[in-house]
Formats: structure tokens, sequence, C-alpha cells
């Protein structure tokens, strides 16, 4: 990637942090921010760094928490249950998120891809039909994100991308394939549709998938999406 690029996910992340760019890159290896954007924790891992953002009425209590513990217990699933019970509701991760411009994008052929149109959705919502509710979760696929890419295989839908613009600039892609139609490169097709019809509108590119999801990992890593940070997030009960 780009230095600009670079430059702006770190801006990105420690906005998303409650911090800057600055305050990050010579922070102690383990530390907390208050955030205000959501009243979720984040847990956010970068070179050998360990993030932990939380709402502000949290930080206190975690500030305290973490630091009698070793760095290593800190991004795991278990910690955070033990720190945050029984606020916690769920648990998402860890994932690993992945980033990717023009310059480092490697595309796969996009035949038989297009952009999908209105009139496209009922073979839209069949496709959705299709996706067990635990791959969508996963996946956090939806269809009534725009733009979306769909690549057709003897007219049936079999795959399809979408991304959620986060301002300013990242598109956060998802991808899903029919469960009869995996592992014969239709996704790859379908997600680099999508990445041309992003990049040329200079947005960058950003891919997120569960660590235990090897597959969508590997997808990720033959089109050139490089790793950037491992998160694990918890979604806490309102009060």
């Amino acid at each position: 990637m780009t230095p600009a690029t670079q430059q702006e996910i770190d801006r990105f992340w420690a906005e998303e942090l409650g911090s800057t760019p600055e305050s990050l890159s010579s922070a102690p290896t383990i530390f907390c921010t208050a955030q205000q954007m959501y009243d979720g924790v984040q847990f956010f891992q970068r070179n050998r760094r360990i993030v932990l953002a939380a709402p502000p009425k949290h930080a206190d209590r975690i500030i305290k928490s973490i630091r009698s513990i070793p760095r290593a217990d800190v991004f795991s699933v278990e910690f955070v249950e033990r720190l945050l019970s029984p606020e916690v509701e769920k648990i998402l991760g860890p994932t690993q998120v992945a980033y990717a411009d023009a310059s480092n994008f490697l595309p796969s052929t996009p035949s038989d891809c297009r952009l999908l149109t209105p009139e496209d959705a009922s073979v839209y919502t069949a496709f959705r039909e299709a996706l067990s509710p635990e791959e969508l979760e996963q996946s956090g696929f939806n269809t009534s994100q725009e733009p979306a890419f769909g690549r057709f295989a003897d007219g049936q839908l079999v795959a399809a991308a979408n991304y959620q613009l986060w301002p300013p600039c990242i598109a956060h892609i998802t991808v899903a394939t029919h469960p009869q139609f995996r592992r014969k490169g239709h996704a790859a097709a379908v997600l680099s549709a999508l990445a041309e019809y992003a990049l040329a509108r200079n947005l960058i590119l950003q891919y997120r998938a569960l660590l235990v999801n090897t597959n969508s990992l590997k997808l990720a890593e033959s089109l050139g999406f490089e790793h950037y940070c491992s998160t694990i997030y918890a979604r806490l009960r309102l009060q």
C-alpha cells in the first residue's frame, strides 16, 4: 500500500480508538483509551501493542484490571469474558483486518459479474436465504448494503459482494458465496469486480474475517490484502 493509504488507515483507527496516530505510536504496549463512538469495548492489537477502547464509564475499571495482567493474556476471548462479565452480551472475534489499495490489490478475472440493481431484488433475497444465520453473522453480509456486485452462473446468482462506506474513505467489504458453488473462484471474481468499482472512487478496501475462518483469510491474501490489525469486540448490554 502507498504511504498515503497507510496514513489514512492510521488516522481512521486512531479516531476509532479515541486517540491520535501520534499517541498510539508512542503509547505503552498495553493501555486503555476512552471513546464515545459506540457502547462496546474494542480490543485492538497491532505490532505487539494492545489498545482497549472503552466507553468512559468503563475505562477506569479496565485500566485498574489490566495493570497486573501479562500482555499475552489480555488479547483473548477468555480475558474479555472475565473482564466485562456480567455486562458483556456478545463477543465478536478474534478477527483479522486487512487493507488494499490500487497499488497492492491483485484482482481475479471478474467475468460474469455485474452491478446489482433493484430488478435483482428477488434473486438477491433468494441468495441471502441460502446462507445460514451463522454465516450471515460471521461475514456481516447484508443485502441492504449498496453498491453490490453479483456473479451469475447459468442465470443463478452464485456469489455477491458489497461494501459499506466508513467515512471518509474506507470501503468495508463483505462477500458471500452460495453454499452449492463454493471453492470455484466465484468469491474472488465478484470481490474483484466490487474492488474495481471502489478503487475507481479512490476508496481504501477493508476486509475483515474471523481468525477461525481460514478460507476467507486465504481469499483476502490471494487478492493482495495486507494484514493491519487483529480485533476483539465486546458488545455490552444496554443499561
